[in-house]
């Protein structure tokens, strides 16, 4: 069985990961002891592979990342979009406009 690449959305968190990670002087292996500690089973190749974008994470999983990283991990990850309004405008020229003759 041949594996989905994983999308988008995965690949910013991946790199967010990294970013927050790195920039706290953490090593792979202390990010999964931290995430160990809070229930998480990860391992240092558990977040590799996360953070190469090969494997995607869950709810729970940002969630916990999000208190042991703090909420800056998820400064560049994307927001579900809002829902789009149906807008209705007349358009000026129209078939009927005085100014089309």
């Amino acid at each position: 069985m041949a594996r989905r690449p994983l999308g988008w959305a995965t690949y910013r968190l991946a790199q967010d990961i990294v970013r927050t990670r790195t920039g706290q002087e953490l090593t792979s292996g202390q990010l999964a002891e931290q995430m160990h500690a809070h229930g998480i089973d990860w391992d240092s190749i558990t977040v590799q592979k996360i953070e190469q974008g090969k494997r995607p994470v869950d709810r729970t999983e940002i969630e916990v990342l999000v208190r042991v990283l703090g909420p800056g991990v998820l400064r560049f990850a994307p927001k579900e979009p809002e829902p789009q309004g149906i807008e209705v405008k007349a358009e000026q020229g129209s078939k009927g406009d005085k100014h089309d003759q």
